[in-house]
């Protein structure tokens, strides 16, 4: 993997995990999903959220080509998830709460 998909990966994970864990989503549906009982605890936290889309944006990685060890997918994953909540913890908590 190179450091483009690598950079381009952490955004997709952080701006997925925005999407899901706080907008309003098309035609409501992510906000609908967030007031659900079962899955509305991990769709509003974003360490949870973001470790489940980084994997998922692993997996797309994979299928699309590139060829990882299964001990790299895992680095990865957890790489895209901990970028992403450095993220949303640096710049976008702030601004959510001002």
């Amino acid at each position: 993997m190179s450091v483009m998909q690598f950079i381009i990966g952490c955004l997709a994970t952080f701006r997925l995990t925005c999407f899901i864990s706080r907008d309003y989503g098309p035609f409501g549906i992510f906000s609908a999903l967030r007031k659900w009982d079962r899955g509305s605890k991990l769709l509003k936290c974003t360490f949870c959220t973001s470790t489940w889309l980084a994997m998922f944006v692993s997996l797309g990685f994979y299928f699309s080509g590139v060829n990882v060890t299964w001990m790299e997918w895992i680095c990865y994953t957890l790489s895209f998830s901990t970028i992403t909540i450095i993220i949303d913890r640096t710049w976008v908590s702030d601004y959510i709460s001002n």
